[in-house]
Protein backbone atom coordinates (compact mmCIF):
# COMPACT_ATOMS: atom_id res chain seq x y z
CA UNK A 1 0.00 0.00 0.00
CA UNK A 2 3.29 2.28 0.20
CA UNK A 3 4.30 5.21 2.32
CA UNK A 4 1.37 6.69 5.00
CA UNK A 5 0.09 9.72 3.07
CA UNK A 6 0.47 8.41 -0.70
CA UNK A 7 -2.11 5.44 -1.16
CA UNK A 8 -4.68 7.14 -3.35
CA UNK A 9 -7.44 5.99 -5.47
CA UNK A 10 -5.86 4.43 -8.40
CA UNK A 11 -4.09 2.20 -6.11
CA UNK A 12 -7.33 1.46 -3.60
CA UNK A 13 -8.68 0.12 -6.99
CA UNK A 14 -6.57 -2.21 -7.67
CA UNK A 15 -5.96 -3.77 -4.18
CA UNK A 16 -9.97 -3.93 -4.27
CA UNK A 17 -9.63 -5.94 -7.90
CA UNK A 18 -7.18 -8.24 -6.77
CA UNK A 19 -8.54 -8.84 -3.46
CA UNK A 20 -12.24 -9.61 -4.85
CA UNK A 21 -10.07 -11.38 -7.50
CA UNK A 22 -8.20 -13.71 -4.28
CA UNK A 23 -11.71 -14.20 -2.51
CA UNK A 24 -13.46 -15.48 -5.78
CA UNK A 25 -10.81 -18.09 -6.32
CA UNK A 26 -11.06 -19.01 -2.69
CA UNK A 27 -15.03 -19.81 -3.08
CA UNK A 28 -15.59 -16.55 -0.64
CA UNK A 29 -18.81 -15.11 -1.48
CA UNK A 30 -18.63 -11.94 0.80
CA UNK A 31 -15.90 -9.88 1.69
CA UNK A 32 -16.41 -7.57 5.00
CA UNK A 33 -13.88 -4.63 5.36
CA UNK A 34 -12.80 -1.67 7.23
CA UNK A 35 -13.11 1.44 4.58
CA UNK A 36 -9.74 1.30 3.21
CA UNK A 37 -7.37 4.07 2.47
CA UNK A 38 -9.83 6.45 4.77
CA UNK A 39 -7.10 6.91 7.69
CA UNK A 40 -5.91 10.17 9.05
CA UNK A 41 -5.06 12.69 6.23
CA UNK A 42 -6.07 9.88 3.56
CA UNK A 43 -8.59 9.25 1.12
CA UNK A 44 -12.39 10.59 1.70
CA UNK A 45 -15.01 8.49 2.26
CA UNK A 46 -16.43 9.32 -1.64
CA UNK A 47 -13.45 8.75 -3.43
CA UNK A 48 -12.41 5.47 -1.45
CA UNK A 49 -16.15 4.30 -1.30
CA UNK A 50 -15.63 4.82 -5.62
CA UNK A 51 -12.27 3.20 -5.50
CA UNK A 52 -13.68 -0.19 -3.85
CA UNK A 53 -16.77 -0.61 -6.44
CA UNK A 54 -14.78 -0.08 -9.33
CA UNK A 55 -12.24 -2.54 -7.95
CA UNK A 56 -14.60 -5.03 -7.00
CA UNK A 57 -16.24 -4.41 -11.03
CA UNK A 58 -13.37 -4.98 -12.37
CA UNK A 59 -12.78 -8.21 -10.63
CA UNK A 60 -15.96 -9.44 -11.64
CA UNK A 61 -16.20 -8.16 -15.43
CA UNK A 62 -12.95 -9.21 -15.81
CA UNK A 63 -12.91 -13.05 -14.56
CA UNK A 64 -12.21 -15.06 -17.57
CA UNK A 65 -14.48 -18.27 -16.17
CA UNK A 66 -18.10 -17.04 -16.26
CA UNK A 67 -18.42 -20.42 -13.83
CA UNK A 68 -16.20 -19.72 -11.05
CA UNK A 69 -17.40 -18.60 -7.89
CA UNK A 70 -17.46 -14.91 -7.37
CA UNK A 71 -18.07 -12.19 -4.61
CA UNK A 72 -21.48 -11.29 -4.42
CA UNK A 73 -21.58 -9.01 -1.35
CA UNK A 74 -19.44 -6.09 0.44
CA UNK A 75 -19.64 -4.92 3.84
CA UNK A 76 -17.90 -1.68 5.06
CA UNK A 77 -17.19 -2.05 9.27
CA UNK A 78 -16.59 1.19 11.16
CA UNK A 79 -16.73 1.17 14.58
CA UNK A 80 -16.19 4.83 14.69
CA UNK A 81 -20.83 5.87 14.58
CA UNK A 82 -19.33 9.79 13.66
CA UNK A 83 -17.93 8.25 10.24
CA UNK A 84 -20.99 6.25 9.69
CA UNK A 85 -23.27 8.88 7.96
CA UNK A 86 -20.74 10.31 5.39
CA UNK A 87 -19.87 6.63 4.73
CA UNK A 88 -23.39 6.07 3.86
CA UNK A 89 -23.97 9.46 2.10
CA UNK A 90 -20.32 7.97 -0.13
CA UNK A 91 -22.30 4.98 -1.00
CA UNK A 92 -25.65 6.10 -1.74
CA UNK A 93 -23.40 9.12 -4.14
CA UNK A 94 -21.18 6.09 -5.72
CA UNK A 95 -24.10 3.72 -6.07
CA UNK A 96 -26.09 6.28 -8.12
CA UNK A 97 -23.20 7.58 -10.21
CA UNK A 98 -22.36 3.45 -11.12
CA UNK A 99 -25.99 3.42 -11.92
CA UNK A 100 -25.73 6.40 -14.90
CA UNK A 101 -21.96 5.04 -16.00
CA UNK A 102 -22.04 1.62 -15.77
CA UNK A 103 -26.31 0.63 -15.70
CA UNK A 104 -24.85 -3.23 -16.38
CA UNK A 105 -23.26 -3.44 -12.65
CA UNK A 106 -26.06 -3.85 -10.53
CA UNK A 107 -25.84 -2.45 -6.79
CA UNK A 108 -28.19 -2.60 -3.95
CA UNK A 109 -27.16 -1.26 -1.14
CA UNK A 110 -29.51 -0.96 2.25
CA UNK A 111 -29.78 1.74 3.91
CA UNK A 112 -29.20 3.18 7.01
CA UNK A 113 -32.65 4.66 8.58
CA UNK A 114 -31.98 8.31 10.25
CA UNK A 115 -33.37 6.94 13.65
CA UNK A 116 -30.93 4.56 13.34
CA UNK A 117 -28.12 6.74 12.44
CA UNK A 118 -28.82 9.24 15.29
CA UNK A 119 -29.52 6.36 17.62
CA UNK A 120 -25.61 4.81 17.03
CA UNK A 121 -24.10 8.29 17.09
CA UNK A 122 -25.75 9.20 20.41
CA UNK A 123 -24.61 6.16 21.99
CA UNK A 124 -20.56 6.35 20.02
CA UNK A 125 -20.59 9.87 21.79
CA UNK A 126 -21.53 8.36 25.04
CA UNK A 127 -18.81 5.36 24.70
CA UNK A 128 -16.52 7.67 23.63
CA UNK A 129 -16.91 10.16 26.39
CA UNK A 130 -16.78 6.66 28.82
CA UNK A 131 -13.42 6.35 27.49
CA UNK A 132 -11.80 8.98 27.67
CA UNK A 133 -13.23 9.65 31.37
CA UNK A 134 -11.62 6.14 32.31
CA UNK A 135 -8.40 7.05 30.39
CA UNK A 136 -8.05 10.43 32.39
CA UNK A 137 -8.79 8.81 35.52
CA UNK A 138 -6.52 5.69 35.83
CA UNK A 139 -3.99 7.37 33.45
CA UNK A 140 -3.22 6.14 30.00
CA UNK A 141 -1.94 2.87 30.70
CA UNK A 142 1.90 4.02 29.96
CA UNK A 143 2.59 5.57 33.16
CA UNK A 144 1.26 8.68 32.77
CA UNK A 145 -1.30 9.79 35.71
CA UNK A 146 -4.13 12.10 36.47
CA UNK A 147 -5.07 14.27 34.38
CA UNK A 148 -2.60 14.00 31.23
CA UNK A 149 -4.33 14.48 27.75
CA UNK A 150 -2.89 12.09 24.96
CA UNK A 151 -2.59 15.03 22.34
CA UNK A 152 -1.72 13.04 18.68
CA UNK A 153 -0.02 14.55 16.42
CA UNK A 154 -0.33 14.50 12.03
CA UNK A 155 2.90 13.00 10.64
CA UNK A 156 2.78 15.40 8.05
CA UNK A 157 3.72 17.87 10.77
CA UNK A 158 6.75 15.56 11.11
CA UNK A 159 5.97 15.12 15.00
CA UNK A 160 5.77 11.44 15.49
CA UNK A 161 1.87 9.99 15.95
CA UNK A 162 2.19 9.08 18.90
CA UNK A 163 0.38 10.54 22.97
CA UNK A 164 3.24 13.23 23.66
CA UNK A 165 3.33 15.68 26.56
CA UNK A 166 3.57 19.16 25.43
CA UNK A 167 7.04 20.37 24.23
CA UNK A 168 9.30 22.18 27.21
CA UNK A 169 10.25 25.85 26.40
CA UNK A 170 13.71 25.02 25.90
CA UNK A 171 13.37 22.30 22.97
CA UNK A 172 10.58 24.56 21.56
CA UNK A 173 13.55 27.16 21.19
CA UNK A 174 16.00 24.63 19.98
CA UNK A 175 13.87 23.12 17.26
CA UNK A 176 13.10 26.60 16.16
CA UNK A 177 16.68 27.13 15.37
CA UNK A 178 17.42 23.92 14.22
CA UNK A 179 14.96 24.60 11.08
CA UNK A 180 16.07 28.00 10.47
CA UNK A 181 19.40 26.70 9.94
CA UNK A 182 18.05 24.54 7.38
CA UNK A 183 15.97 26.53 5.35
CA UNK A 184 19.04 29.12 5.71
CA UNK A 185 21.69 26.28 4.14
CA UNK A 186 18.87 25.05 1.71
CA UNK A 187 20.07 25.94 -1.87
CA UNK A 188 17.87 27.74 -4.70
CA UNK A 189 17.32 24.24 -6.74
CA UNK A 190 16.12 22.85 -3.26
CA UNK A 191 14.01 25.60 -2.47
CA UNK A 192 12.12 25.02 -5.95
CA UNK A 193 11.92 21.75 -5.11
CA UNK A 194 10.16 22.33 -2.21
CA UNK A 195 7.85 24.94 -3.30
Amino acid sequence: MGLPGRFGAPELTVLARELAWALGGLGKRHLATVLIGTGTGNLQPRRAVDAMLRGVRDALIGASDETAPKLESLTFAETSARKIRPIQRAIQEAVTQLAKTDPDFQVEYTEISPEELDRLEEEGRERELDEFRQRLAAGDGQGRGRGHLPIWCDYRERIAARACDPPRPEARRSSKRRARGRVAGASAAGARAVA
